[in-house]
């Protein structure tokens, strides 16, 4: 089962997130080459929280989640329209697909100065 949805307004959505560890993510995400004793590839729990980030965008029928939205306290957040998913679709209808995409630390920079 899908973790639920966290909904703007609760107060977990409040305290920023946990920064990913650039080597830790390298490392995870490489575990998954196939593994030459076995042929199989390795599964890795960043990998793994990736898949589900991205199933619970597909369920929950938006163009984007952030990982904290599922629960993880993770700097991450995937976005994409995939032409699957009638639900994006019909309120989206002016937005063309686009492909499937995972941001990890992203940075926020402003346009304009603070006034």
């Amino acid at each position: 089962a899908l973790p639920p949805l966290v909904l703007v307004g609760d107060s977990e959505l409040l305290s920023p997130c946990d920064p990913c560890n650039d080597e830790t993510i390298a490392s995870e995400l490489k575990q998954q080459q196939p593994d030459n004793n076995t042929n199989t590839n390795k599964n890795s729990s960043i990998q793994n929280k990736l898949d589900v980030l991205r199933k619970c965008q597909k369920q929950y029928g938006g163009i984007g989640i952030a990982a904290c939205q599922i629960g993880w306290r993770a700097r991450i957040f995937c976005m994409g329209i995939i032409g699957d998913n009638p639900a994006v679709q019909n309120r989206h209808l002016d937005t063309e697909p686009f492909r499937h995409q995972f941001w990890i630390n992203p940075t926020l920079t402003p346009l304009l100065p603070e006034q």
